[in-house]
């Protein structure tokens, strides 16, 4: 249900189809600021994590085209989450009904942690794009609390568990997570917070190391790695779990470049299934 949130990234896009995506996704929009992804028995449900890549679209369509429609539209889905927002910092899955949105168990739904990784970097894309450091002071505590949402799924090796019904840690959801430390790395910076800055820097490092631990001498990583076993278990090289993480490590996770630029082309050349993939899957 994500593949129409997708506004086409690429280099060379022309303006007016990325205008054409990004409208898509304000159409989809609520005067609330929620980006509501599906109508379920007459409720419209929002999924936080693809609100926060369609959000990432806008700010992405803002710099393209300087209309400030899109940048307006992805600050009110900023905005959104800050307000609708858990005890523990985490956004769960919401329905509205009667005007009221209440969360919803919903098993498809990505994982907290990625969810709350993706929202740390469409906060701080909107603020880097504006230049806005008092935005960054101001919404401290939601931004703390997404980074905290994040640590409570941290393993021992540095990597974030993120099926815990079959205790997997999903490669592809944790580069979304390093990413997520990325962007927060930014804000620790901005607030001036040097406690959150030393526990971003060690918490990039342990993934990074991680990520090497895992990479074969074929420059790819397996799909998942197993709670409490450092080996973990290796995805056929056609599956396509496997092919979706080594694209994600190489897009967004904590690969230096040379590394993402050899797991690409390594990914291209023994998985043939890449054009087969969903437009969500290859947006990066």
């Amino acid at each position: 249900m994500y593949a129409w949130f997708v506004v086409l990234l690429a280099a060379g896009v022309a303006q007016a189809d990325v205008q054409t995506h990004a409208d898509a996704i304000l159409e989809a929009q609520s005067p609330s600021g929620a980006i509501v992804s599906a109508e379920v028995e007459g409720a419209a449900r929002v999924d936080p994590f693809a609100g926060n890549i369609a959000a990432l679209g806008l700010v992405e369509a803002y710099r393209i085209t300087g209309e400030e429609r899109y940048s307006d539209g992805a600050k009110a889905w900023i905005n959104w989450c800050l307000e609708h927002r858990d005890p523990y910092g985490g956004l769960s899955v919401r329905e509205r009904r009667d005007g009221v949105y209440e969360s919803v168990d919903d098993p498809d739904a990505p994982d907290p942690a990625a969810t709350a990784a993706t929202f740390l970097a469409t906060a701080n894309s909107w603020r880097m794009i504006h230049a806005d450091r008092a935005f960054a002071i101001r919404e401290k505590p939601g931004l703390w609390g997404a980074y905290r949402r994040i640590l409570d799924t941290m393993d021992y090796d540095g990597l974030s568990v993120t099926d815990y019904d079959e205790g997997r840690k999903r490669l592809r959801n944790n580069a979304w997570v390093y990413l997520g430390f990325d962007h927060a790395r930014h804000v620790a910076d901005i607030v001036r917070d040097s406690n959150w800055t030393r526990r971003l820097d060690d918490a990039r490092r342990d993934m990074r190391d991680a990520y090497d631990d895992m990479r074969g001498e074929d420059h790819l990583y397996p799909a998942y790695r197993v709670v409490r076993a450092p080996d973990g278990e290796l995805a056929s090289a056609q599956d396509r779990e496997a092919l979706r993480a080594n694209l994600s490590a190489a897009a967004i996770g904590p690969l230096r470049w040379s590394q993402g630029i050899r797991t690409y082309q390594a990914a291209r050349e023994r998985m043939p299934s890449l054009p087969e993939l969903n437009p969500e899957e290859l947006f990066w």
